[in-house]
């Protein structure tokens, strides 16, 4: 596993000395749930705040909103850190790996990563030269009895000689949240993601 540091080149997480942990393979496949935060509410140091079924955010070492900075494929997130009911808008169905770092990272990664560090990374485009079939396709899907939430995502991916593409759709919903006590109105979501992605190898 790869680290993103300070350093020139990426470090392993056993040469680095800041406190962190990589999330992915079939861990990431077990633990993915309706949002990113439920593949790390087991990591050491994690935490997840939900004002909602479908909303959560990370909190590291107690702490959370602008203090967490959180990063997908290196680009900076600032929605979760607007107010409580916003959460990272990040598709928990299209992605590689979390790469997380505890602790102050103010000086690594500016003065809001005071608590840590969240970076999302999607998996990288293969060519036919790495083995990348002309097509191969992903299915998932999850379901709850609770708060009747469901998600399901497609991708599709593949190569030929000298160009690499992959598209990816997924819908997520959850009904309004329910206590032993009430039903909070007006806190049902629901969220349809597409993207596409290709590229040119040219010889």
């Amino acid at each position: 596993s790869l680290i993103v540091t300070a350093s020139p080149e990426p470090a392993s997480l056993e040469s680095s000395a800041l406190p962190a942990t990589v999330i992915e393979g079939r861990e990431m496949e077990s633990a993915r749930g309706q949002s990113i935060m439920d593949a790390m509410l087991d990591a050491p140091g994690m935490a997840g705040f939900s004002r909602g079924p479908g909303t959560s955010k990370p909190v590291i070492r107690g702490l959370s909103g602008e203090r967490v900075l959180v990063l997908s494929d290196g680009a900076r997130q600032e929605s979760q850190s607007w107010d409580d009911e916003y959460s990272p808008e990040i598709d928990a169905f299209d992605l590689d790996r979390i790469e997380i770092v505890r602790g102050p990272g103010s000086v690594l990664y500016g003065s809001d990563a005071i608590a840590g560090v969240v970076n999302v990374v999607r998996s990288e485009l293969r060519t036919a030269e790495e083995g990348a079939p002309v097509l191969a396709g992903i299915v998932d899907a999850n379901l709850f009895s609770n708060n009747t939430q469901g998600a399901g995502a497609v991708s599709l991916s593949g190569a030929t000689s000298g160009l690499q593409y992959r598209g990816h759709f997924t819908y997520r919903a959850a009904g309004d949240y329910v206590t032993p006590e009430k039903t909070v109105a007006n806190s049902a979501e629901s969220e349809m993601n597409f993207s596409a992605t290709a590229g040119i190898n040219p010889s």
